[in-house]
């Protein structure tokens, strides 16, 4: 069977799971509008004229239909004119920047904008259904619990029918065929989900199968960092968050468990074995060199991995320019425009140092590392700023660290798909309000397991 067919059935299975939730939510303007974000990449393959860019678009003009038919502007009170204020700085800085300092086209400074407008104005949104009555949030769960399913299934139904293969854009049904760096951050951030419908109380070989199908969903597209990033987030969740005190018999089990996801981890993706086959050896050593390779680049003759290589090097060298004040310029304040890093024209590859501004590679430009060379510095610093304040929701203060601490671990190391991909912002801001009901400020779970945990 060809890989085309196969693509096919894939995402033909993934349309009928569309149209399913779509005949189920209907009635709902809001969560039908979650539900394309969520089956973006499905869409976008079944229709091919349907760019990021148009899609980005609908989301605008759709978001900002319900902000003003709702009035959800009435949220903002209290702690919430904290995050209006940077966002509205934020946002008249990136706009400024790029249309006035960098001659960045209006079509390209709208789509890279509507990256921070949608979620603002969803934010907003579901703070209106919640306050109004939190049953919606809880009604809100289910299309979500039911979401997250579909991916899982989608994962295992990738790794039969593409075993080998590991087509990194086929993430799940919202990921396209392009890059599948999505397939690191989503089992992280259905792990939040997970954390909010348990407290990590997860009971049952089912439960324990539902959160080993979420790190299928990484290992079906064929990333590597989930297999390390997946248990560390857990055990952070689990014993920071929730808390826990688990007994011998469930800290026994989850040592075991740990080393067995590494085992088929490193067996079942293609780069992680000498062979770079589907089930290959298993070799720890082998594995922990290309990982370290990749991060920051493969040594010299004299030991050294040089300045710019992999991502770890690029953020490093990043890091180096920011600090050294006896070179500063406009390019540092200001940043080279979005669209030389965005949408570079077909003459400038990725290629040459100099083209690349010191990194080897676009694989290594990070989000951080993008998002500094294309606003510069003083954009960096309004982007943290407000995003601190974007958490504002969570009242349990130690989820909200750790939320934060996830989108920029994902943002300044990775491609920063937790920004980046609309549906995994639409699930970051409702487990910030749906942790309004499952917690106290203090931490104290008072929230109703999922049946999938009990």
């Amino acid at each position: 069977m060809s890989l085309i067919i196969v693509q096919n059935i894939y995402y033909a299975l993934a349309f009928i799971a569309f149209l399913w939730m779509a005949r189920r939510y209907r009635s709902s303007a809001f969560l039908l509008l979650m539900l394309c974000m969520g089956f973006e990449g499905t869409l976008t393959y079944w229709v091919p004229g349907l760019i990021s860019q148009y899609m980005r678009m609908i989301y605008t003009l759709w978001i900002t239909y319900l902000v003003f038919k709702l009035d959800a502007w009435s949220v903002i009170k209290g702690k919430m004119l904290v995050l209006l204020w940077t966002f509205v700085v934020f946002s008249a800085y990136f706009i400024w920047d790029a249309l006035y300092m960098n001659d960045d086209t209006f079509l390209m400074t709208f789509s890279q904008y509507s990256m921070y407008y949608v979620p603002f104005a969803a934010l907003l949104v579901f703070g209106y259904y919640h306050h109004r009555n939190p049953t919606n949030t809880v009604y809100c769960n289910k299309f979500f619990t039911e979401f997250i399913l579909i991916q899982i299934i989608s994962g295992v139904v990738k790794f039969i029918l593409l075993p080998g293969h590991m087509l990194e854009g086929m993430v799940g049904t919202f990921g396209g065929i392009g890059g599948g760096g999505a397939g690191t951050s989503f089992p992280l951030v259905a792990l939040a989900w997970v954390l909010l419908n348990s407290n990590m109380d997860i009971k049952g070989w089912k439960s324990w199968l539902f959160v080993a199908g979420l790190m299928m969903v990484g290992i079906a597209t064929g990333k590597r960092a989930v297999i390390f990033l997946f248990p560390v987030f857990f055990l952070i969740l689990a014993m920071y968050v929730a808390r826990k005190r688990y007994k011998r018999g469930v800290v026994i089990s989850t040592i075991l468990i740990v080393p067995l996801f590494f085992y088929f981890g490193l067996r079942l993706t293609p780069s992680l074995n000498p062979e770079k086959k589907f089930w290959g050896s298993f070799d720890p050593e082998y594995a922990l060199n290309y990982a370290e390779d990749y991060s920051m680049g493969v040594e010299n003759k004299q030991g050294d991995r040089g300045e710019g290589n992999g991502r770890v090097g690029a953020v490093k060298l990043m890091l180096n320019r920011i600090v050294d004040i006896d070179n500063y310029s406009q390019e540092y304040w200001f940043g080279n425009g979005l669209a030389r890093l965005y949408a570079p024209p077909r003459h400038f590859h990725y290629s040459g140092r100099k083209d690349n501004f010191g990194v080897n590679g676009r694989g290594a430009m990070t989000g951080f590392v993008l998002l500094y060379l294309a606003i510069g510095i003083i954009g960096i610093i309004m982007f943290f700023v407000y995003y601190w304040n974007f958490f504002i929701p969570v009242k349990y203060w130690r989820l909200r660290l750790c939320l934060y601490a996830l989108v920029m671990f994902d943002f300044i190391f990775y491609n920063a798909q937790c920004l980046r991909e609309p549906i995994m912002q639409l699930i970051l801001i409702f487990i910030m309000y749906y942790s309004q009901i499952q917690y106290l400020p203090d931490g104290k779970f008072i929230g109703r397991k999922h049946t999938y945990f009990q």
